[in-house]
């Protein structure tokens, strides 16, 4: 909690700009990328360069060509950044055209705190994962996420937190009242 609050503004900027508005379209985004992140330690995806091989034209040209890499050293170059692990030449392409922001140029710029929740906010939009959270599909939205259903547990976890979360916040506003 105490990383999204430190970085409210950016988080509110992203709820709105990609209609994440309800506590359980909420609640839904943030179990996903505090799993992806390993609870907001890594905003990049780890390992030395010869691992990112399997995402290179010259080791793995089918799976580097579903990525949009085109070139030696993209696989470690256009790595996984962000909340919501934005991969490949290509996708960091549809999101430079998307925003004008060029990650292409400088894909370091994707593990930046705005940047990053500016594409998990598109990613988001882009996959109409908001329907999905809409009827608390947590295996829906972890597959459209991940892309499987790799920590599922963990985001299970993370999207009762925040469930409790909001209802702590409900009963104090309560008793205000």
């Amino acid at each position: 909690m105490k990383f999204i609050l430190l970085h409210l503004y950016y988080f509110i900027q992203t709820f709105k700009k990609y209609n994440i508005t309800t506590p359980l379209r909420i609640v839904h985004f943030l179990a996903q990328i505090t799993t992806e992140t390993g609870n907001f330690k890594w905003l990049v995806e780890l390992g030395n360069k010869a691992y990112f091989n399997k995402y290179d034209i010259q080791f793995n040209p089918k799976k580097a060509k579903e990525l949009g890499n085109i070139y030696k050293g993209d696989g470690y170059k256009y790595r996984a950044r962000g909340f919501m692990h934005l991969t490949g030449r290509g996708n960091y392409q549809a999101y430079k055209n998307y925003s004008k922001i060029d990650v292409v140029t400088n894909p370091d710029l994707a593990a930046r705190i705005d940047i990053a929740l500016d594409i998990a906010g598109w990613y988001w939009q882009k996959n109409n994962i908001n329907v999905l959270a809409d009827k608390d599909d947590v295996l829906g939205v972890t597959k459209k996420v991940n892309g499987g259903t790799n920590a599922l547990t963990e985001r299970k976890a993370y999207l009762n937190h925040y469930k409790l979360q909001k209802l702590s916040l409900e009963f104090l506003e309560s008793k205000q009242a």
